[in-house]
């Protein structure tokens, strides 16, 4: 089974779980997310299925297939850029307390990593001694991909 095959077994059956229906036209978005190395925003999604789909999709469809999505953790919203990847976590069988994106400046590629619970727990006491509280345990970090970097010096 190869890893594509692996991921959306696991996605089939989460969305079993959640009572939410995988069509055809979700399994697109859903494959066009995974394919993709950037992030993508509704519209770049909606050309993406639209490119080679004789009935077109617009993009407040793909807005509320995306939501949907978002609701049962299958992909995730860059706030930062207001687009969307697919969760790269979706077929590890422990629960995720925070997600930390690391965002490449240059090519937009996008490597989600896992936090320790005890730094999120860190950071949120030095939330609340600074009187705010977390909103979302999601964070965003600008950063150079290793490629880029290489490039850079060449």
């Amino acid at each position: 089974m190869t890893n594509q095959q692996k991921t959306f077994s696991t996605i089939e059956t989460h969305c079993l779980r959640e009572d939410v229906k995988l069509t055809p036209k979700r399994k697109k978005i859903l494959d066009i997310l995974y394919k993709s190395e950037a992030p993508l925003s509704a519209y770049e999604i909606a050309d993406l299925y639209n490119h080679d789909e004789k009935k077109p999709m617009h993009a407040m469809s793909i807005y509320r297939i995306l939501n949907l999505f978002l609701g049962i953790n299958i992909i995730h919203k860059l706030a930062s850029q207001n687009k969307y990847i697919f969760c790269s976590h979706i077929t590890c069988d422990h629960n995720h307390v925070a997600q930390q994106f690391l965002i490449c400046k240059k090519c937009k590629k996008v490597k989600e990593i896992e936090l320790n619970p005890a730094l999120i727990n860190e950071l949120n006491a030095n939330i609340k001694k600074s009187g705010f509280q977390i909103d979302g345990p999601q964070l965003e970090i600008d950063c150079i991909c290793e490629k880029c970097a290489r490039d850079d010096i060449l």
